[in-house]
């Protein structure tokens, strides 16, 4: 019997949390459907692409399909997708992010299909936008959401404001955490000597670094944590910050690292492949996001076994409970985060604690055959 033929649609093909779970969904599911992964146009990165062709995962580009909102190139790849879908007969077609998700549900409900899947990884008008563009988020979504048969969501809160924003019926949304596999983790030494070959960087291991990994994206809040930098560093003056990263928004923090004169102290050395493997080289890990979805690098961080300070927004309070597996921290406020790692560098005891029960619950709550076989089931229905 022929497999089912699966389509999954993402906007952006450069590497995010995003993708990392259509990766992790195509390359575990290929022996149970005939997978296909699209892409929008490849405008920085094609990182999702070459790590799927790698796996022999069937890849299209809609060169249309960009993120930001351009009506005439918007229909155009409205266009491109419906003529995409109607000569190649999915069973399912499985949507992530805002703008493959309101535009391809349309496509796909044009072309009849039967089983139309919303991942929504943190709703879009939760960022920092113009009023306007919020609320045409919103219409936009519950336009679309009326074209899909479930909507996925990675966090119990992401249910609730799709519930509260009527975005859909609340028996429309199935929430699924995700999972992670274990994986292999270089030790604290390994991890500075590799990174420091890689960036040509000097750290040293008798110094405190802290680090984070993230896109350069207004919504992950890195300016608050390089303007939180200058008091700590006063505190501690060997201590060193490291972002692993790329992005537009780079250029802006690299001048704002240099009005504060922070350069000696503050490196942000580029995006670095697997960097899951070389988490301990941190002392402790920040992501610093005024908006998030589930995001996978506090897994990770947890997996490594690291004292962790997250921002409480999207699904993060569902990953780290305050003073429990990690700290909690208002999204876009300095001085919290200064109070935080101020916190846990003169804690030693509370730090091992936070990064022990870190370790705990990532092993009970976030299986990641657990999330593979929950969407597969759902694919079935």
């Amino acid at each position: 019997m022929d497999k089912p033929k699966l389509l999954y649609v993402i906007t952006q093909p450069e590497w995010g949390g995003a993708q990392r779970y259509v990766f992790d969904l195509a390359t575990s599911l290929k022996d149970e459907f005939d997978i296909t992964v699209a892409t929008g146009r490849v405008e920085n990165s094609r990182e999702l692409l070459d790590k799927l062709e790698a796996e022999n995962i069937k890849t299209h580009v809609f060169q249309n399909l960009v993120r930001k909102i351009r009506p005439w190139t918007d229909f155009q790849a409205f266009l491109e997708i419906t003529l995409f879908l109607n000569s190649n007969k999915f069973d399912i077609v499985h949507l992530n992010s805002t703008k493959a998700g309101v535009i391809g549900s349309f496509c796909a409900n044009l072309n009849n299909i039967k089983k139309i899947l919303y991942t929504a990884h943190g709703w879009a008008f939760n960022e920092p936008l113009p009023f306007w563009k919020k609320k045409f988020y919103k219409i936009t979504e519950r336009i679309s959401a009326k074209s899909t048969t479930k909507i996925i969501t990675l966090s119990r809160l992401e249910t609730e404001i799709g519930t509260l924003e009527k975005i859909a019926p609340a028996d429309k949304f199935v929430q699924i955490y995700h999972g992670i596999k274990p994986s292999e983790i270089f030790d604290r030494k390994e991890s500075i000597k590799q990174i420091n070959e890689k960036f040509n960087l000097n750290l040293q291991d008798d110094e405190v670094i802290i680090g984070s990994v993230a896109n350069f994206y207004k919504t992950k809040g890195l300016k608050y944590l390089v303007t939180s930098w200058r008091d700590i560093v006063q505190k501690f003056p060997k201590s060193k910050l490291v972002i692993f990263g790329e992005g537009k928004l780079k250029s802006i923090l690299e001048q704002q690292i240099a009005k504060n004169q922070l350069q000696n102290s503050i490196f942000l050395p580029g995006s670095l492949k697997n960097a899951k493997k070389y988490l301990k080289a941190f002392n402790i890990f920040i992501l610093p996001s005024v908006k998030e979805g589930l995001p996978y690098v506090i897994l990770e961080a947890m997996n490594a076994e690291l004292p962790i300070i997250a921002t409480r927004v999207g699904g993060i309070p569902e990953i780290i409970e305050n003073n429990v597996n990690g700290l909690l921290i208002s999204p876009a406020d300095p001085d919290e985060i200064i109070d935080a790692v101020l916190t846990l560098l003169n804690n030693p005891s509370l730090t091992n604690q936070l990064s022990q029960k870190a370790k705990q619950i990532l092993d009970e709550k976030f299986n990641f055959e657990k999330m593979i076989d929950e969407t597969s089931r759902l694919y079935k229905k």
